[in-house]
């Protein structure tokens, strides 16, 4: 049986783009919200403000944003009321497992101010927002919208009939909340399993959930994966905002797929976390999902050629159909790569400097489980598999500053 996740690194994982807890870089590969909200200021901020860090808060949609993430955890607590960041996380097996304390830092307080940010976690001092009794806030007084919680005098409109000032009277309510907010943002790989074209597919493999250490009555759907590419790039390569963008070429066609976003600040910023951030080299972290549609019609013509489709064969299909970019804010491409093993090597003359090109770029796939006894019981993702590095044959740099 496989140990269960704890519930501090899947908080770590879901909240934030550079999850200080993953120790294994295969398992469990889904976006954050942090990386929702970076796309987003990216996205409205083009030059303005909303692009900036330092600045964001300028702009009056930058309080429609962060009302809507806000909205979002408060779904996410309703849905997950038990995740949490503590006060660390766990590390070892068995009798040598420890708590190691958060050590991230993200806020700009501790230098303006010369404030000293302890503790950390969930009672850690929210500077400079104050209680009514001058004591500081702290991180778990922020949690809940319900009547037992600390109080915020707000709430949100009902959503599919979850209501998150009031508690889930069960946990059967809870995951039944989760399959209707799946299906309304269609995320539904049951129902995209249900409409493949059984042959095509028969090639896919899948472990079974047996072996795998679910729960009983999960059972695989066999011969069905979902697909995603997980980037990871280098949050100060070009000294302020940018992302990433991953486009599918057919012939003469591109179609954009999908962007992972780095939100952040120049070398100039008051912001004494950044400063550290950027002598340690952090790295952000960003997911982006293969549309159904997409892997359905390459698997449906992968093998085509004469040659017996297997996992791989696949995969690299998909490798081969994909370019990337890396794009400012302001829609200015820096630098430009082109999927699978045979496409063209970039000069050495033309390559982007390895200090501003993706630490990875590749493809992972994941089995899909379903509880046999429960239609409305939300899938599970295992079976976690990585396969090719999506631009081995470097990056072109388009603009100097990729250089």
């Amino acid at each position: 049986m496989t140990r269960k996740t704890p519930h501090e690194r899947t908080y770590d994982k879901f909240s934030n783009s550079v999850n200080e807890s993953r120790d294994d870089l295969n398992a469990d590969n889904r976006g954050s919200l942090e990386g929702l909200h970076g796309l987003v200021h990216g996205a409205v901020g083009g030059n303005g403000h909303m692009s900036s860090p330092d600045y964001a808060a300028f702009d009056p949609f930058f309080f429609l944003h962060h009302s809507s993430v806000d909205r979002i955890i408060a779904l996410w607590e309703w849905c997950y009321p038990e995740y949490w960041m503590g006060d660390g996380y766990e590390v070892g097996e068995d009798n040598n497992r420890r708590t190691v304390a958060w050590t991230q830092e993200r806020g700009t307080y501790a230098q303006v101010y010369n404030e000293q940010i302890l503790p950390t976690g969930a009672r850690g001092a929210l500077y400079p927002f104050r209680l009514e009794n001058g004591e500081y806030r702290n991180s778990e007084q922020t949690r809940f919208l319900h009547k037992k919680a600390y109080p915020k005098y707000y709430s949100y409109d009902e959503f599919l009939g979850i209501k998150v000032d009031r508690e889930a009277s069960s946990p059967e309510e809870r995951r039944r909340a989760r399959r209707r907010i799946y299906r309304y943002y269609n995320c539904d790989p049951k129902e995209e399993a249900a409409r493949t074209d059984k042959k095509s597919w028969s090639h896919i493999p899948v472990r079974s959930a047996e072996e795998a250490g679910l729960p009983k009555l999960f059972k695989e759907i066999r011969n069905f994966r979902m697909f995603i590419v997980v980037v990871r790039l280098p949050e100060h390569a070009f000294n302020r905002s940018y992302n990433f963008e991953l486009h599918y070429n057919q012939g003469n066609e591109s179609r954009f797929i999908g962007a992972a976003a780095v939100f952040a600040r120049p070398d100039h910023s008051p912001c004494k976390a950044c400063a550290k951030r950027r002598a340690n080299g952090s790295i952000i972290r960003g997911v982006v999902p293969l549309p159904f549609s997409l892997v359905n019609e390459i698997i449906a013509s992968s093998g085509n050629g004469g040659t017996t489709a297997t996992l791989e064969t696949t995969t690299s299909d998909i490798t081969k159909s994909l370019s990337g970019a890396l794009v400012d804010t302001a829609g200015k491409v820096l630098a430009t790569a082109q999927g699978g093993k045979d496409a063209p090597t970039v000069p050495s003359g033309q390559s982007a400097s390895s200090d501003v090109v993706p630490a990875e770029v590749a493809l992972y796939t994941s089995g899909v489980a379903e509880k046999e006894d429960d239609e409305e019981h939300p899938v599970h993702l295992f079976d976690w598999k990585a396969h090719n590095a999506l631009f081995p044959n470097g990056w072109k740099a388009v603009d100097q500053e990729a250089f």
